[in-house]
């Protein structure tokens, strides 16, 4: 594991980005880690024998990938050499194909790609499951259904929404369970043979329920927003008694709706009057659209005062003037757009949009004469790495709009972005465009004609740039340190001596030491004794909690210049442990886990009197997550800006987020069933409704680890932030026993999405 690992999600938490998304600083300060690299991919899982389709190009995090490959497939943890698998080398998008006769199973693919001059090869980063064919005889009836998005995003509407439901023929089918499997976007391309399926994220089965019955229907409410109107396959995951297959593209379900919106980015244009030979004329922006596009037309409903001049494309919406139409200096014209599609009535003209654009006649719209961005006119602009800046062009000439090409990759999805409308070039603090020079065009045009000039932009040294703190950890042998990200920052006392512990850490800052601004802040119990952190950030600790864990967030600025200084913040965990009859000691005992993907913990040291458990005495231990659950949000937020809330599901402070996972596992809020390994006295064997839980399983290699389960951590947002919840334990092996059991909490779940575990 790569040493800044433990700091690297941090970096991207605590980037400028961050702050402004995160909203967990009073300061300004925000940066990001350059130096990691590290891609997601998502869609796609659960698959059936003659479904193909494409594996979205992954997100990522640092510098632009490029030269994807395939390194290895694996089934079922055995090699595998079959052509189901090919990746685009230039965009990291995954081709899945010839599954019809390909062996079911669970295929790891692990995929290389470039970033930055250096190899990176990610193992195991995409997992498809290959299922078995539902048996013949399995249909949905019916096998399409239709709703109105205004109805399914309105949890209190009266419409009912509708149904399908799962039969078999005959009585040689037995079904135990059902499971929203793939759900795929569906269009239908003007001269395509067939329609083609777009994988969507696993956030998307959300939008669907199956009943135990096997009712299909859709999700009506918030949950449900993001499926715009359009037509979506969904497949369907049937448990037998023998294995779980797939009923591929099950049932279609088409959203539908009459126009929504109707957003044109620069509404208000000018026109020339019209006083010599040359021609005068006009168009619009393309305007943004949200509805069916079924049948879609544009037209001008009204233009203020009335004229016939005054044009709209009835397919796109853009607005145009040709020449010719006697428009006077002074004359301004207000219009009003209406938009139409089949699920309008007929008694409907189709939705308003009331004085949607406006649109002035000048005198004269003055031409591009002079466009630049730097005073000398060379077009060449230094920057330093995660800067905040916009740069505007110096231009003279009426009526601008703007259009950038050959932007390079570097410059997309990295924090910087191309306006249109006003030319500006901006970058949020933090962003993650890499040292380098970069050329890119920009074209200048109004209806006098255009201007194109090549901009080079040179990415220079920032100072203030630095990337981790490291503080160590003291949980080897008598104190010593443990090598590995994994240990970083975690400190385990025995008694208050943490209270003479000193901790001074160490960073890959480039200038002076003392130079840094440190600050400190409790996130659980741990507090900074006073006078701390020292000007190098050496830090001691106070308010020891008897069989606890404590947080402290530290914080590091460098720089003066709230555009260029870069924070690092990172969280110090200490195990405060006043042994109890059983001690119990996890090693590491913080859980660094991306939500999406899960982790398992070490098993713990389990000892009494100073003395190990046997083998006897540590199968009959039990050991289960019971109550006070309680998260820490670190940058978690929903899809709305929204942040997660600190707190517990079923007490002050009370966290919706915390309740909101609660929910999803058909769990009251103050019972312990999510996190549990029981259900009652006995252990659970279906695992669906659960996020986590304690290991109680007679394998001894697993026995007591923290499992944290993937893909269930999410509330319209991944968890991003710290759980502690109290265990309880009993040596005599009676599951009755643990509610009444001895409580401690010697263990830190921290949630991170942009963490990848190093192999």
């Amino acid at each position: 594991m790569s040493l800044k690992k433990i700091t690297s999600s941090f970096w991207a938490i605590l980037a400028v980005v961050s702050l402004s998304l995160l909203n967990i600083s009073c300061s300004d300060t925000e940066t990001t880690d350059s130096t990691n690299f590290v891609i997601y991919y998502t869609g796609m899982t659960d698959i059936g024998p003659s479904m193909v389709g494409t594996i979205s190009q992954p997100t990522y995090k640092g510098n632009t990938p490029s030269d994807f490959a395939i390194s290895s497939i694996t089934l079922n943890g055995e090699p595998y050499s079959g052509d189901c698998f090919e990746i685009d080398s230039e965009t990291g998008k995954i081709s899945v194909q010839n599954t019809k006769n390909a062996s079911t199973g669970r295929y790891s693919i692990s995929i290389s790609c470039v970033s930055g001059g250096k190899t990176y090869n990610f193992p195991d980063i995409v997992v498809v499951k290959l299922l078995a064919a539902a048996p013949e005889g399995v249909v949905v009836t019916p096998n399409l259904l239709k709703a109105d998005y205004g109805d399914i995003i309105d949890i209190n509407s009266i419409a009912d929404m509708p149904t399908a439901m799962v039969t078999t023929e005959g009585e040689h089918i037995s079904i135990t369970s059902y499971k929203i499997g793939a759900v795929e976007l569906v269009t239908n391309e003007e001269g395509a043979s067939a329609p083609s399926y777009q994988p969507l994220d696993e956030e998307y089965n959300k939008c669907f329920t199956i009943s135990t019955d096997g009712e299909f229907s859709i999700a009506q409410g918030e949950v449900s927003e993001k499926l715009e109107p359009a037509i979506y396959s969904i497949s369907l995951i049937l448990g037998t008694k023998v294995e779980e297959t797939m009923l591929e593209r099950a049932v279609m379900f088409q959203v539908t709706s009459k126009p929504l919106e109707l957003i044109y980015s620069n509404n208000y244009g000018k026109i020339e009057e019209k006083t010599n030979e040359d021609p005068t004329t006009f168009k619009s922006v393309v305007p943004s659209f949200k509805g069916s596009t079924d049948g879609l037309t544009f037209s001008i409903y009204s233009v203020s005062p009335s004229t016939d001049k005054i044009k709209i494309n009835e397919k796109n919406g853009q607005i145009y003037v040709e020449d010719g139409h006697g428009f006077k200096k002074g004359e301004i014209y207000t219009i009003s757009v209406c938009a139409r599609n089949m699920y309008n009535t007929e008694e409907e003209v189709g939705k308003i949009f009331n004085d949607i654009y406006t649109l002035e006649t000048v005198d004269f719209i003055k031409p591009i004469t002079k466009f630049s961005y730097t005073e000398d006119g060379n077009n060449k602009i230094k920057k330093v790495e995660l800067a905040r800046y916009t740069i505007v062009p110096e231009i003279e000439g009426d009526e601008v709009l703007y259009k950038f090409s050959n932007v390079p990759d570097e410059l997309k999805n990295s924090g910087v972005t191309f306006n249109e409308n006003d030319g500006s070039i901006s970058a949020i603090k933090g962003n993650k465009v890499a040292k380098g020079t970069y050329t890119f065009s920009v074209t200048a045009e109004n209806t006098k004609g255009p201007k194109t000039i090549e901009v080079t932009l040179e990415i220079i040294d920032n100072p203030n740039k630095f990337t981790y703190i490291h503080y160590g950890n003291n949980l080897g042998a008598d104190g010593a340190e443990l090598e590995g990200d994994i240990y970083q920052n975690q400190f385990r006392f025995y008694s208050n001596q943490f209270s003479s512990y000193f901790p001074t850490p160490t960073t890959d800052y480039n200038g002076d030491a003392t130079d840094l601004k440190w600050s400190a802040e409790m996130i659980r119990f741990l507090e900074p004794a006073g006078g701390y952190p020292k000007a190098n950030g050496q830090i001691r600790f106070k308010n020891w909690k008897d069989n606890q864990v404590g947080i402290l967030l530290v914080t590091a600025t460098a720089g003066d210049d709230p555009d260029t200084q870069v924070t690092v913040s990172v969280p110090v965990f200490v195990h405060m442990l006043k042994s109890p009859v059983y001690q119990i000691e996890y090693t590491p005992f913080v859980l660094h886990v991306n939500p999406k993907v899960g982790g398992t913990s070490t098993s713990p040291k389990i000892t009494t009197k100073g003395a190990d458990l046997t083998e006897e005495q540590r199968s009959m231990f039990l050991l289960d997550y019971r109550r006070t659950f309680l998260y820490y949000n670190f940058g978690g937020k929903r899809s709305d800006g929204t942040f997660h809330e600190d707190g517990r599901p079923d007490a002050d402070p009370i966290s919706p987020f915390m309740q909101n996972l609660w929910d999803k596992c058909g769990a009251g809020f103050g019972t312990k069933t999510p996190l549990s390994y029981y259900n009652g006295t006995t252990a659970k064997t279906d695992w669906s409704k659960t996020l986590g839980y304690v290991d109680n399983s007679n394998d001894k290699n697993k026995r007591h680890t923290v499992n944290i389960l993937a893909n269930q951590w999410n509330d319209d947002g991944w968890a991003n932030g710290f759980l502690v919840g109290a265990m309880t334990y009993t040596e005599t092996g009676d599951i009755s026993k643990l509610n009444g059991g001895t409580e401690i909490a010697p263990f830190i779940v921290w949630f991170d999405e942009n963490y990848e575990e190093q192999k």
